[in-house]
């Protein structure tokens, strides 16, 4: 009966080689970024988009300790896109808590990303500028968030 299922036998062996051999390499990668969303220098990015790194490797959760956002900008982060053997994420997400700032550059630092077995990776930017909103399409916390009180009054960004 085995010399029957010999053939399926050898193909499941050999799947299930190639698929701990490819989960086993991919843990000794060192963290690199393969995509970001908004891309490296886009323009006119919608200020209620959302900040997505993506890592070729599973990271850390406490990567969100390594990203810098400037200006500075409150929000959460999230992971998805686990990794099919090891269920670590390789995607990061910043939601901002209010729409990022209308007409203005940020500039995303992810400093020495790790792996999720601490194996380290080289420091990482990216900036984009989110696009121009006429002044009255504008709500009254975003007409707010774009004022800055200086010491010599008001300033209008």
């Amino acid at each position: 009966m085995l010399e029957n299922n010999k053939p399926i036998l050898i193909a499941l062996t050999l799947t299930i080689i190639l698929f701990l051999g490819y989960g086993i390499s991919s843990i000794f990668k060192k963290p690199a970024i393969a995509f970001t969303n908004p891309i490296n220098g886009k323009e006119e990015i919608d200020p209620k988009t959302k900040i997505e790194i993506t890592f070729n490797t599973p990271v850390s959760e406490s990567m969100k300790d390594k990203i810098f956002i400037t200006p500075k900008t409150e929000g959460t982060f999230t992971f998805e896109n686990q990794s099919l053997i090891f269920k670590k994420p390789k995607k990061v997400i910043f939601t901002s808590s209010k729409d990022l700032i209308s007409s203005t550059e940020y500039k995303i630092e992810i400093k020495e990303p790790r792996s999720w077995i601490g194996i380290k990776g080289k420091d990482y930017s990216f900036v984009f500028n989110t696009k121009y909103i006429p002044w009255n399409e504008l709500s009254p916390e975003q007409q707010e968030r774009e004022i800055q009180v200086t010491e010599e009054g008001v300033e209008e960004e």
